[in-house]
């Protein structure tokens, strides 16, 4: 049986991408998980440690998940056998070894059948570095469109009940590294995305799917305003685009997947494994199932 020890803030990170990516560690029966204190680093086959930042020990073979890496590299850990990026952003910070290791969707984010109240809806924050992203807001709500913008829902069932009821959701990265976030990842599923695609992103976006197939891209509000007008009249052809996300988000894109992705990696089971971070991030045609 393979040991696993992964180490992060348990207890204040509520639903963190650690949270999640333990979860999906814990539904496989192949793996025993451990949690720090449960047992020594030097006896399991895996160490792998993320933020929030708790004790960070290495053992045989350790990994790290450097999952703030748009506002800052945790440098320290760049030394660790295994370095897993989760975007192509401050490539220079990053050793050879390093690996593309996305965020991903999870069972608490999902749809739950309502009417719809709301054409476009944005939940997230406005504060900090979020400058453009609160023009952007600014400006949608003095157009004559259904927009929803609020803050503060607790992730998971709360805010995933919200955002059910709008028919288009809305991503707009904040300004440091304009990234593909976590919201692309976890909101995708709910209803069909509109994201803000820039050089910045562009391919690491592409990568995880096909723009305007399985997501609404836009480059700026003008863009966007058209686009949002026509899939919100054309409810067969938006509807057609979140039955093809969600597939993709099923077979491509959760945390059992990304930590398979990771076991090929370090060769516990068969299979391609992760990307490796630096060279031309594939397009999702070139290496997706659908």
């Amino acid at each position: 049986m393979f040991k696993n020890l992964i180490n992060y803030d348990y207890d204040n990170t509520l639903l963190s991408c650690g949270n999640m990516i333990e979860s999906a560690m814990r539904r496989r029966d192949d793996l025993e998980v451990y949690r720090f204190g449960e047992i020594d680093p030097m006896d399991v086959d895996l160490v792998f440690n993320t933020e929030a930042k708790f004790a960070r020990p290495h053992g045989k073979l350790t990994a790290w998940w450097d999952i703030e890496a748009c506002s800052y590299r945790v440098m320290g850990e760049m030394g660790s056998d295994i370095v897993l990026a989760p975007y192509t952003y401050a490539l220079e910070d990053y050793p050879d070894h390093a690996y593309f290791f996305p965020f991903a969707s999870s069972p608490e984010f999902k749809y739950y059948p309502c009417d719809y109240e709301y054409d476009l809806m944005f939940i997230g924050r406005e504060d900090i570095n979020r400058n453009e992203r609160v023009k952007l807001l600014n400006s949608l709500q003095s157009q004559p469109i259904n927009f929803f913008r609020g803050n503060g829902y607790l992730r998971g069932e709360e805010v995933s009940r919200q955002l059910s009821k709008s028919k288009i959701l809305l991503q707009r990265s904040g300004d440091a590294g304009g990234v593909m976030e976590t919201r692309f990842f976890e909101i995708g599923p709910i209803n069909v995305l509109a994201v803000d695609i820039h050089a910045g992103n562009r391919d690491d976006l592409e990568w995880a799917g096909v723009p305007d197939y399985h997501y609404i891209e836009y480059k700026n509000q003008y863009e966007l305003l058209d686009k949002v007008r026509f899939y919100i009249k054309n409810d067969k052809v938006r509807e057609k685009m979140l039955e093809r996300a969600r597939k993709n988000y099923e077979l491509n894109h959760t945390y059992d997947v990304r930590v398979r992705q990771l076991l090929e990696t370090i060769g516990y089971l068969k299979g391609p494994g992760l990307e490796k971070l630096y060279g031309k991030r594939k397009k999702w045609s070139e290496w997706a199932k659908d």
